[in-house]
């Protein structure tokens, strides 16, 4: 198959004989392309066929074919990504967008150590037989490592450096990052305590009668080997002392991506861990998208290895008793992070929209929590041209150039999040703290369909984001809702949204409206008896009643066999703007009404209760004509 020869991937339609050749973006392609309609052309590009749609051109039907396309980065194809809502909402205040995978968890775990077992047999193996396989030995093994470690550590003058429990390791590991671009190996070691699973032998008269783990994992030292790689830049590895040596390997999908791109000679400006002002979007958004494809894990694993054996593991097994007993590492991945980066022509509008949909949002879905770190400056409104030197803000925990607010929703091991980034960059970022949660599996193989699904949460959560952002309620539509309705043979009530249970129901489903992969039954009668004061009151006989009559209206949607619920963005429209109409519409006017003494006016008013005094005003001049006393 050859490649495609083209700089920068896209959504292209070709009209079947209407036109000999066509052209993307300046540079002209042959259509030599294999379509459903003639599969006997040659393909020199490689994509996937969308179903056809029937168009007039010319005054005569034709049948479109719509093909997309993908380009090549370094030997790894790259795609397009999912467009969503809230960024087509913004589409005219950006620059310009990028997404990027940012932190990388591996496990890297030995598959005979992971039962009692093959850890005798792998015992076997090292000392020829398991008459010294008790706990003071393997004790003893994990000092050999550390010693070993502090002992090259010392040699090679890399400083170690112990941690206590609970502090963080960011600020320790960059006040010795290396600033030389050519710099390559270990440069930090830090030592901590955390819980580790430690095997316990059981003996009774010199015989082993039980190998096994404690439930609850003892505390022991890891050593975290702080390196720099010449593709993946900085690099963690985390290594419990004790065998078989349990690791975890940390990278970062935008140190991979600022690598290839110095090497492309790509202008990159990098703040913390992201890509500023002053960068090339377009170019680092085609790098990116190389790392998303199946053909990334071959570098990423290779990246492992190179280091995993010769920098950790070769302190507590010499080179010669990995290879007498076998020890190789499997991956598995533990923890991943999805990020869309907006790029805002102005500063300004970028704190006046996420202002606003922290606003608009909040209270609807249920945001537990919203962090703001107040910094010093304004944000940046003067657009900075290409090739001009950009201002590298210094980030600091006491005082931050800018205010940073976190808008940040929790669902078991999945984060969903929105913050902003230096001046004029707001990030999305979707995280599973352990993809177990993902439920696509966690092997090498499934690195495709664990991107999909992370790209796909991260779509549904701003989707959802703007769907209540911007509500929108059809004309007629609270008449229908309170129709009585059918679902399938079943005649159900309608929807009185007058009742406080419905509107009690319609909040909770606001709130679970982010929930990746939808919600569950239990699910809302967690929310419902949140909500009310008698727990009781609201049980599974009731939840079932109530989605019974949402999922007649089509307000919510049943995933075909399974137990969960989806609510579509635009039923999220209508429940988000029918609460607020009468939230904070109707009950403030009519409230402010029925006051007729407004007492003294205030200095500083918010417009939004400006807005409310001249409708009160209005409403009460109304009244007066039409003869209705308030």
């Amino acid at each position: 198959m050859q490649k495609a020869v083209f700089s920068q991937s896209s959504a292209f339609a070709l009209i079947l004989g209407a036109f000999p050749r066509t052209h993307l973006r300046g540079i002209e392609l042959g259509v030599n392309i294999a379509s459903p309609a003639n599969p006997k052309l040659n393909n020199p590009l490689e994509g996937t066929w969308i179903a056809p749609a029937q168009t007039r051109v010319n005054g005569r039907e034709q049948q479109i074919f719509y093909f997309k396309t993908t380009c090549y980065v370094n030997g790894m194809k790259t795609t397009d990504q999912t467009a969503d809502d809230f960024t087509s909402y913004c589409d005219e205040e950006l620059e310009s967008s990028y997404d990027c995978l940012d932190r990388i968890v591996l496990n890297a775990y030995y598959i005979m150590g992971q039962s009692a077992a093959g850890f005798r047999t792998w015992w076997r193996q090292m000392y020829g037989s398991d008459e010294a396989l008790d706990r003071a030995h393997i004790t003893r093994m994990a000092g050999d490592f550390a010693r070993r470690l502090k002992g090259a550590a010392k040699k090679n003058g890399i400083p170690v450096v112990y941690v206590p429990m609970g502090e963080r390791k960011d600020e320790i590991w960059k006040k010795h990052l290396p600033q030389s671009p050519d710099f390559k190996g270990v440069f930090l070691i830090l030592i901590g305590r955390a819980p580790a699973p430690v095997w316990e032998v059981t003996r009774r008269k010199g015989k082993i009668v039980n190998i096994f783990r404690k439930k609850k994992w003892p505390y022991v030292n890891h050593f975290y080997i702080h390196l720099k790689d010449p593709d993946w830049g900085h690099m963690v590895i985390r290594m419990c002392s004790y065998p078989p040596f349990g690791a975890q390997i940390i990278l970062n999908g935008h140190e991979w991506v600022a690598s290839q791109a110095s090497r492309q000679g790509v202008p990159i400006h990098k703040t913390d861990n992201c890509f500023v002002e002053g960068s090339e979007y377009q170019a680092l958004g085609r790098i990116a998208k190389a790392l998303r494809n199946p053909s990334a894990i071959g570098q990423l694993f290779r990246a492992c290895d190179r280091w995993v054996y010769s920098s950790a593991l070769c302190f507590g097994l010499s080179l010669a008793d990995q290879e007498r007993t076998n020890f190789r590492y499997r991956y598995s991945f533990f923890q991943l992070e999805y990020s869309r980066n907006l790029l805002f022509k102005r500063g300004r509008r970028l704190d006046e929209i996420f202002q606003k949909v922290i606003e608009r949002t909040r209270g609807k879905m249920d945001v537990k929590r919203l962090k703001t770190i107040f910094g010093f400056k304004h944000r940046p409104c003067r657009i900075t041209k290409r090739g001009e030197k950009a201002v590298r803000l210094e980030m600091t925990i006491e005082r931050l150039a800018y205010n940073l607010t976190v808008f940040k929703l929790r669902w078991d091991n999945l984060v969903l999040k929105m913050y902003d980034k230096s001046g004029r960059v707001l990030r999305c970022e979707a995280v599973a703290h352990n993809v177990k949660n993902l439920k696509c599996g966690t092997g090498a193989g499934k690195w495709s369909i664990l991107l999909e699904r992370m790209q796909q949460m991260l779509v549904e959560f701003m989707n959802t984001l703007q769907a209540v952002n911007l509500a929108f309620l059809d004309d007629g539509a609270l008449e229908e809702m309170a129709q009585p309705s059918r679902r399938g043979n079943r005649r159900l009530a309608g929807l009185d949204m007058n009742k406080a249970r419905i509107r009690q129901v319609a909040n909770a489903l606001l709130a679970l409206s982010s929930r990746p992969g939808g919600f569950t039954a239990e699910h809302l009668v967690e929310q419902m008896q949140t909500r009310q004061n008698n727990r009781s009151a609201y049980g599974r006989r009731q939840v079932v009643y109530d989605l019974a009559k949402f999922t007649a209206k089509g307000l919510v949607s049943h995933t075909p066999r399974s137990r969960c619920y989806q609510i579509r963005p635009n039923s999220i429209r209508a429940l988000a703007a029918y609460l607020v109409i009468r939230e904070q519409v109707l009950k403030p006017i009519l409230a402010g009404v029925g006051c007729k003494h407004q007492g003294r006016p205030l200095k500083n008013i918010d417009p939004l209760d400006q807005h409310y005094l001249n409708l009160r005003s209005e409403l009460l001049e109304t009244l007066e004509t039409l003869g209705i006393a308030a």
